[in-house]
């Protein structure tokens, strides 16, 4: 059903509603029935996989290729 196509009173029908909100009893029907209107919480990543992910970072990279870069001159150096 296109809600935006009908009328008020139709769509308020088709939902089994009213102007002034759903009754407790339907309310508490529709949450025994569907559950609470929330979200589920995302799976939040570990220590080590977020560590692993900083190191794919392009200046990361660049940057530890200079310091071993610096570090193999400064031995061969002395």
């Amino acid at each position: 059903m296109k809600e935006y196509l009908s009328s008020t009173e139709d769509v308020l029908k088709e939902v089994s509603s009213n102007s002034n909100g759903l009754s407790n009893t339907e309310a508490e029907k529709r949450l025994e029935k569907n559950g609470k209107n929330k979200l589920e919480e995302p799976k939040k990543d570990g220590v080590i996989k977020k560590f692993i992910k900083s190191l794919a970072d392009p200046m990361i990279i660049m940057l530890l290729a200079a310091a071993r870069n610096f570090s193999s001159n400064v031995c061969y150096s002395t």
